[in-house]
């Protein structure tokens, strides 16, 4: 079964982009200087998830929670269009993180949206690798998801689907940051 993450959004990407491989020092990526919110709706749009406790430090504990975090935020960017959060988690290297951001944000520029439950983390396990850092290895249930173009055209639907997702980090300044994502069969 082939795995596809964000259903219709970042599918594509995730499976194309193998990894990142450079091997450049960690340097999550600048704060954004425009907005990258979706079009005005007219309601107030929820605030991003913010790094819980537990997700500080680098313990493998606090990597599995910074882990769990980045679903939160990738669930937020669906809901929202609002990617600017997940920049912030991530190393530029990271490709696949990139296409994830991109597609929220293709999908919600010229006024469209995604609806759908997200992404559930059905299970995490933290492995050690060598040199520094962690892979948390995400077992995510990834909900069917209502790809709307624009705001007024008709509905793209995903199927429901089971993926699984290793997230590699790094420490970086007292916390984690991603610099790989790596979807597998």
């Amino acid at each position: 079964m082939r795995v596809r993450l964000l259903a219709a959004v970042a599918g594509a990407a995730l499976l194309a982009t193998s990894g990142c491989t450079s091997d450049e020092a960690p340097e999550p990526a600048p704060l954004p200087t425009e907005s990258s919110s979706p079009s005005d709706s007219g309601s107030p749009s929820p605030a991003a998830p913010t790094l819980p406790p537990e997700a500080e430090g680098t313990s493998p504990a606090a990597a599995k929670a910074f882990a769990l975090h980045y679903v939160d935020l990738v669930n937020y960017a669906s809901n929202t269009g609002d990617v600017s959060p997940l920049k912030r988690m991530r190393q530029r290297r990271c490709d696949v993180c990139r296409g994830i951001e991109s597609g929220i944000a293709t999908v919600y520029k010229d006024g469209g949206r995604l609806e759908g439950e997200g992404w559930t983390v059905t299970s995490a396990q933290v492995l050690p690798v060598a040199g520094q850092g962690l892979v948390v290895a995400l077992t995510i249930r990834i909900a069917s998801e209502r790809r709307y173009e624009s705001g007024n055209s008709e509905p793209t639907v995903s199927k429901a689907t089971k993926g699984l997702l290793d997230v590699h980090m790094e420490p970086w300044h007292g916390t984690w940051t991603v610099f790989r994502l790596v979807p597998n069969r």
